[in-house]
C-alpha cells in the first residue's frame, strides 16, 4: 500500500457455502488520486477452477502418456525430416545398448544393417513424398554390441500447417518371430527340394517303366508276329503234306492205270484209234 512496489497476481482457494471449492485469480492495482498518491486498491478475481481442473487433467493425462510410453516394451520415438532421432523412450537403449545421448540427434539409418539402408530409406522416402499416413516395415538393425535385431515398425508422419516435419514410430523387436519364420523358410525350402528330387526320381522310373513296357509291347508284338509266321508255315507244311498223300494216292492209281494199259496195249490192232487215245 505504500507504492514501493508493484502489486503481483496469484490465486486462492475458496470453498463455497454448498461446499463447492473454487480456484480465484486475484489481480489487485492501486488507485491513485490526482497528485498520484495511493487511496486504495482495486481487485479483479477470475474464476479459473475449470482452467485448473484442465490444466491438472492434462498433467495427468500427460504423466500417465509419459509412464505408458517410457515403460512400453516397443521402442517409441520420433524424428525430424532427415531422420534424426528427437524424442525416445527407454526402450531404445535397452534394445540397442546406447546410451540416450548417443542417440539425440542421429539418423536412424546409421543403426540399420549397412545392406539394407538403401531399401529403407527409398521406403520412407516414399512414405514422406507421398504422405503416407501409416506404414509397415520391417528391418534389421545392429546393436551397440554387434547384435542383429530385427525390428517390425509402424511410422506415422507428422505434418504441421500441411507441411511434413517428420515422423514418429513404434519398433516391435521381431527376432524370435523372425529367426522362427527363418527355420520354417528353410525346412519349407528343405521339404520342397525333397519333393522335387523324389519327383525326379518318380520321373525317372515313370520314364523306365514306360520305356519298359514300350520294349514288353514290341516284344508282345514280335512274338505274336512271329506265332503267326510259325501257324502259317505249320499250316503250309500241312497242306504239302496232305499234297503229298494225295499225290501219293493219285500215282498209285496211275501206275494201276499204266500197268494195266501195257498189258492191254498188245491186245489192241494197230489200225486201233485206242492204240492212239
Amino acid at each position: 500500500m505504500a507504492g514501493e512496489r508493484e502489486l503481483p497476481h496469484f490465486e486462492r482457494d475458496y470453498v463455497r457455502p454448498d461446499g463447492e471449492r473454487l480456484v480465484l485469480e486475484i489481480h489487485e492495482r492501486h488507485i491513485r488520486d490526482a497528485t498520484s498518491r495511493i487511496v486504495g486498491m482495486r481487485s479483479f478475481l477470475i474464476d479459473t477452477t475449470q482452467r485448473k481442473r484442465t490444466e491438472l487433467a492434462l498433467q495427468e493425462s500427460e504423466k500417465l502418456y509419459r509412464h505408458l510410453v517410457e515403460h512400453a516394451s516397443d521402442i517409441i520415438y520420433r524424428a525430424d525430416i532427415h531422420g534424426r532421432f528427437r524424442v525416445f523412450n527407454s526402450m531404445a537403449s535397452k534394445l540397442l545398448g546406447y546410451a540416450a545421448e548417443e542417440l539425440i540427434g542421429r539418423s536412424y539409418l546409421d543403426l540399420v544393417r549397412p545392406d539394407f539402408r538403401a531399401r529403407t530409406r527409398h521406403f520412407y522416402r516414399e512414405q514422406l513424398t507421398r504422405k503416407l499416413s501409416h506404414t509397415y516395415l520391417e528391418f534389421p538393425a545392429l546393436a551397440k554390441d554387434g547384435r542383429e535385431v530385427w525390428f517390425g515398425q509402424n511410422t506415422e508422419i507428422i505434418e504441421e500447417d500441411g507441411r511434413v516435419v517428420g515422423f514418429q514410430a513404434i519398433t516391435r523387436d521381431i527376432t524370435p518371430q523372425f529367426r522362427s519364420r527363418e527355420v520354417l523358410e528353410s525346412a519349407r525350402d528343405e521339404l520342397e527340394q525333397r519333393v522335387r528330387e523324389r519327383t525326379a526320381e518318380l520321373e525317372s522310373a515313370n520314364e523306365l517303366l514306360r520305356l519298359e513296357m514300350m520294349e514288353r509291347q514290341r516284344e508282345a508284338t514280335a512274338r505274336h508276329h512271329l506265332e503267326a509266321q510259325m501257324q502259317h508255315t505249320q499250316r503250309l507244311e500241312s497242306l504239302g503234306v496232305l499234297a503229298g498223300g494225295i499225290a501219293h494216292d493219285f500215282n498209285n492209281l496211275l501206275a494201276a492205270i499204266m500197268g494195266f494199259a501195257s498189258l492191254a496195249l498188245p491186245q489192241i490192232p494197230e489200225t486201233s484209234g485206242a492204240r492212239t487215245s
